[in-house]
């Protein structure tokens, strides 16, 4: 599977993400116990609990993300704005059901 330039991974119909060092990377997952993990090269990169939301970020994955795109913010104004786009984005898809 390889990890969208949103450094998302889809596993059914569902996104979860992985450190943004990953994007355009080939991963493999696995499902163990409701966790899925996700792994590069057999190093575990992250792991999330499996979820029903279409859209399921680590913030310091968004964060870091951000990070790379506004290189001339401080780190408390990307964790800042990384915490209200995550808020937005939840309330986005929470409100298509």
């Amino acid at each position: 599977m390889k990890v969208t330039p949103s450094n998302m991974v889809n596993y059914q119909s569902n996104q979860y993400s992985v450190p943004p060092g990953y994007i355009g990377k080939a991963v493999g997952l696995q499902v163990y116990d409701k966790t899925l993990y996700i792994y590069s090269n057999m190093n575990l990169i992250a792991q999330h609990h499996l979820s029903e939301k279409k859209l399921n970020y680590h913030p310091d994955h968004y964060a870091d993300l951000l990070s790379r795109q506004l290189p001339y913010k401080e780190k408390d104004e990307i964790e800042d704005l990384a915490l209200k786009n995550l808020e937005a984005i939840n309330e986005v898809y929470n409100d298509e059901y």
